[in-house]
């Protein structure tokens, strides 16, 4: 029987071999036994464009496979070359492949790294130190205005005499800092929403990642968790159906709700749904954003795979 890491690795290299035109064993090869296969459409592939990659490169940590239109094959054979696959992706290398494209009215694309389940991780423990710190952040926010609103008052009068005027009333802000922080924490709510549910949420300036810019028949958002304070949509996690049960999960935050666990408790809910229903659950970031890294690591994802391609100058495939 497979493990989890084995499960998901046999998934991984099954799906990437539609995608890359060659077997599932070509991304396990020894480091410098690099792969160059002609680029095909096949079923079953994430869907990312109607066309054939002109560029795409892979790999899983340690030998490369690259999937190309077959003018840039001579270049491509000598550029693999003896080279372990994993530093393709080192700028020195990444260089002269540019220049090479350009030839061909292509640039690079940015390389994406991906993330694959390791374990499971209890949305509970996380859940208490999103309570905890909203709890905080409440505290804050009431003495932030607190003070402000005093300092804007009686600019005649020194500041400890404006803070320990009638004003500025202790009793009544350690009142109101109980009621604010519990408020918070309390009214932390959770909706889930899924496929045509989802629609109304398209253009919500919050969501830039959690769901697509309008709905894309051919990689449809399936589900979305959000999170309110009352009314107030102050987070959300979804996924998009990218292959036949891999469902790639984006996450929001509301900037003041940013740094307090908030977007590893809704992508971790939401991982673990996922996985509850027999779906894959995957995650992408760009190599230096790591707060996002923080989410995926905090949520029992593991660094899976690497990938880089390459788009016409001007933003199309």
């Amino acid at each position: 029987m497979l493990n989890n890491k084995e499960y998901y690795q046999e998934a991984l290299t099954a799906l990437l071999a539609r995608e890359y035109n060659c077997s599932p064993e070509d991304f396990l090869r020894p480091e410098r036994e690099n792969v160059l296969t002609v680029s095909a459409l096949k079923r079953g592939r994430r869907m990312y464009s109607k066309k054939k990659y002109f560029f795409h490169m892979c790999t899983l940590g340690g030998n490369a496979v690259i999937t190309a239109d077959e003018r840039l094959h001579p270049f491509l054979s000598e550029f693999m070359r003896e080279k372990a696959g994993y530093w393709l992706f080192e700028m020195s290398n990444l260089h002269p492949l540019e220049a090479e494209l350009n030839r061909f009215g292509h640039t690079l694309t940015d390389s994406y790294h991906m993330f694959l389940p390791r374990e499971r991780v209890d949305s509970e423990a996380i859940k208490d130190r999103v309570s905890h710190n909203l709890l905080e952040g409440g505290v804050a926010k009431v003495v932030n205005e607190k003070i402000v609103g005093a300092l804007s008052g009686k600019s005649d009068l020194p500041l400890m005499a404006r803070l320990s005027s009638e004003s500025f009333d202790v009793n009544s802000i350690v009142n109101e800092i109980i009621q604010v922080s519990l408020d918070n924490a309390n009214r932390l709510d959770f909706k889930w929403f899924s496929d045509s549910d989802i629609l109304p949420f398209y253009g919500h300036p919050l969501l830039k990642n959690a769901i697509l810019k309008e709905f894309a028949p051919e990689r449809p958002d399936r589900t979305l968790l959000c999170a309110y304070i009352g009314d107030e949509l102050i987070g959300a996690a979804g996924c998009s159906e990218d292959a036949k049960n891999w469902m790639q999960i984006g996450v929001d935050v509301a900037e003041e709700y940013r740094s307090k666990g908030l977007g590893s408790l809704l992508v971790n809910m939401l991982k673990n749904e996922l996985e509850d229903n027999g779906f894959i659950p995957f995650y992408g970031t760009s190599v230096s954003n790591y707060r996002s890294w923080n989410i995926a690591l905090n949520c029992g994802f593991r660094p899976a795979w690497v990938e880089i391609g390459s788009t016409r100058r001007g933003g199309s495939q």
